[in-house]
This record gives structure tokens, sequence and C-alpha cells, in this order.
């Protein structure tokens, strides 16, 4: 058994609906090729709904009844909840998209992306060097990850000599932005930096 913690429903739930698809497909392909060291891979999924409090009863439950000796897992509040957790049964935690900086080198767990801190600091060289803008607004979702992007893309561009002429946080799952919008017209920057999820940043 193979754990898959991801937010099946709420605001990010087609985020989790496309990382099931993965792993349903990844099953699929290990299993056709005989599996494991001959053993067939059955992937459980479970729901964190992007929100800590669900995901440690979501990975408790894989642990102490689907009893999965690892867990792909998404959202860097989600995984700080449930490190502790994975750490006293010694369940590696697998993080496909989380970026929170704080999730570097924490036992139990393995990052297979680049976090937030590196990212925002090449975007930030990009915006500079590449797209030679001197100004930015940055709208960030108001999380660990949202905040991380905030800093690390902030940090590097006014070090670079850019000047960040708005940053402006917002609710995950919020929908209307038309007055953060104004404030950005207001701002008049040359990029608007977007850290959030696929449904606000759409």
């Amino acid at each position: 058994n193979i754990g898959v913690l991801v937010p099946s429903t709420g605001s990010s739930a087609n985020l989790g609906q496309l990382m099931e698809k993965g792993a349903r497909l990844a099953e699929e392909q290990l299993n056709a090729g005989g599996g494991i060291d001959g053993k067939q891979v059955h992937v459980v999924v479970e729901d964190s709904k992007g929100q800590p409090k669900d995901g440690v009863a979501a990975f408790n439950k894989l642990v102490t009844v689907d009893r999965t000796p690892a867990v792909t897992i998404a959202f860097s509040s989600v995984i700080e909840a449930c490190l502790p957790a994975a750490q006293a049964s010694k369940v590696t935690l697998v993080n496909c998209p989380a970026n929170s900086p704080k999730l570097r080198d924490r036992p139990y767990l393995w990052n297979v992306n680049i976090l937030s801190d590196q990212e925002g600091t090449a975007l930030a060289r990009f915006a500079r060097e590449s797209l030679k803008a001197t100004t930015a607004a940055v709208l960030y979702v108001n999380n660990d990850s949202g905040q991380g992007f905030r800093k690390m893309f902030g940090d590097e561009f006014e070090k670079r000599g850019g000047r960040v002429v708005l940053s402006e946080g917002h609710a995950q799952g919020s929908k209307d932005f038309r007055a953060t919008l104004a404030h950005v017209g207001a701002a008049k920057p040359d990029l608007v930096f977007i850290a959030s999820y696929y449904l606000e940043s759409a």
C-alpha cells in the first residue's frame, strides 16, 4: 500500500485530482511491469481538503488502518502538521508540489521539487535580467507557501535593483480580486508575480 494524501475536495480539488490521476497511472504501470519485488502496488487515496487538521486525521488513517509505509502528500501546511506523526511512526512522506523552505532537511520527508526560496530567487532574477522589469506587484496566498514566495521573490528582486510597489495576500479559496486588481492598477507595476494556487491564479 502506498498512501496518497491530497485535496480531493475543497478549493484546490483540481490539484488533488491531478495528483490522484498521476498516482493511479503509476500504479497501473508498475503493476503491469510486475509490481515492486514481485508485489502488486495498491494506491490508497485520502482527502486532506488542503487543511492541516483534516490532513492529520487522513494521515493517521493511512498509517493505522492501511499500513502505508510511505505517503505522497501535498500542501506545505498539511505536511508541517503531519510531520510529527510521520516521524513518530517512521512513515516516509514524499512531497511533490509543496514548496515552503521550512520543508528542507526534515526527517522522514523527501522533497522531489524545488522549494520556494530557490524558485522565487530564480524567478526574480529572470524578471530583472530577462524581462528587464523595474517594478513588481506580488500577489500571494496567505500561507507558508505564498509567504515564502513573497519574501524570496521580493528580496531578490530588490537586491537586483528592482522595487516591489505592492505586496498583497489573499485567503486560499478567494474568488473576488476586484479590490486587489484595483490596487495593482494604481501601482502600475511592470509585472505581477502571483504566488498562489490554480483557482485563485485563474
